[in-house]
């Protein structure tokens, strides 16, 4: 009975130390637990809490207009302008540098450069100011302060040009703390308004053919020597395509290269070189051609020759006239005296994203060519007359 009651004892008392040794140690291990959690609060806060953007400095970007035009509707005419803003500010930054990037098509007219006596004070010694073009053909000016620069504000100054569509472009500028971004800002102007990408801009004029008729000759050369140009002038215009210049023709005439012994006609349907370098262009000629006018209307049929003019060539690309002065001549077989022309005039009409916009369009006029002759293409032969040779 007595052992009995000694191995029940003994069994409760081990009970109890094994409780109290597991309590002891979960306690030793909450104050340690609780020691490591203090002292990771103690240091958090001795670190500094640091707002970048908020602290260290700030960007602001706005816009400025002179009336019609506005951020919403911005009429080309390569000389109008609009202001951009920037304000800038640094509490600690140690490189500040501002990155400003203008869409190709927009020229930058104004920036002030590193010897701008309001800006040269807070900026470095040495390639403070860079005006260079990306891949794309887009301005980006660069501006490196002093690290005690505290706070500056200037504006540039720039023009849409004839080169944009009729859409929105942005503006950009990039705040950096070295190459830590520290705030990013964007203003939009929405052309809506390109000349240059409107039909009827232009115009033209061919040297007069007028020659005497000799019952003796049956076939006259006449040169199909043509200029056109925009009216008024648009150098720089946009960048088409390509560009079409379609010219009906008399029906008595063929088309070829040089005159008289040297003449070699054209066949139909076959492109043809002509010109080099930046004036090459090709011309297809055409028996039987439909002139189709801007509304889509067939104003005539008839023979035609269908010059194109790549995007490479000079007045494809933004000059403001070209003229056709290559040796491609008419060989007009006729019988007797007469105005021969189709009475068409010719049409240029550009290529811009696949969409035809006519710069010039077909017009057809009465009968009686000396009155239209600068807009069409022909002759007129005459039969001697002495007074024409007499002014009164």
């Amino acid at each position: 009975m007595q052992l009995g009651g000694r191995l029940m004892y003994n069994k409760v008392r081990s009970s109890c130390l094994k409780r109290h040794l597991i309590d002891g140690f979960l306690y030793f291990n909450y104050r340690k637990i609780m020691a490591v959690l203090i002292s990771i609060i103690a240091i958090l806060l001795i670190i500094p809490t640091q707002n970048v953007e908020a602290s260290t400095g700030s960007l602001s970007m706005e816009q400025s207009f002179v009336s019609p035009n506005s951020s919403e509707s911005f009429t080309v005419n390569n000389s109008d302008t609009y202001n951009v803003t920037f304000d800038i500010t640094s509490v600690d930054m140690t490189n500040p540098i501002l990155v400003i990037n203008v869409p190709k098509g927009i020229n930058i007219s104004y920036y002030p450069t590193a010897s701008n006596a309001t800006l040269s004070p807070t900026l470095i010694t040495s390639g403070a100011v860079t005006n260079q073009q990306d891949e794309n053909g887009n301005t980006v000016l660069t501006y490196r302060f002093n690290s005690d620069m505290t706070a500056i504000g200037f504006n540039i100054t720039l023009m849409p040009t004839y080169k944009l569509d009729e859409t929105t472009y942005t503006v950009s500028a990039n705040y950096y703390d070295g190459e830590t971004i520290i705030s990013s800002q964007s203003k939009t102007v929405t052309i809506t308004n390109n000349p240059t990408l409107k039909p009827n801009i232009m115009s033209m004029s061919n040297s007069k053919n007028s020659l005497i008729f000799n019952d003796e000759v049956s076939e006259y050369y006449i040169s199909c020597r043509g200029y056109i140009y925009y009216y008024p002038s648009r150098a720089n215009h946009y960048s088409y395509d390509y560009v079409e210049y379609t010219v009906p023709l008399p029906d008595e005439s063929v088309p070829g290269l040089g005159s008289e012994s040297s003449f070699t006609a054209f066949e139909e349907g076959v492109s043809y070189a002509i010109g080099s370098g930046t004036t090459a262009y090709s011309v297809i000629y055409y028996e039987s051609y439909n002139y189709m006018n801007s509304a889509g209307a067939i104003v005539g049929n008839g023979k035609a020759l269908v010059y194109i003019l790549p995007s490479t060539h000079t007045f494809t690309s933004g000059n403001t006239s070209y003229t056709f002065d290559h040796n491609i001549y008419l060989k007009l077989t006729v019988t007797e005296p007469g105005n021969y022309s189709k009475n068409i005039r010719p049409q240029v009409k550009a290529n811009v994203d696949g969409a035809g916009i006519v710069l010039l369009d077909h017009v057809t006029y009465p009968q009686g060519y000396s009155v239209y002759s600068s807009n069409l293409v022909g002759c007129e032969i005459k039969e001697y007359n002495i007074s024409d040779f007499f002014y009164a």
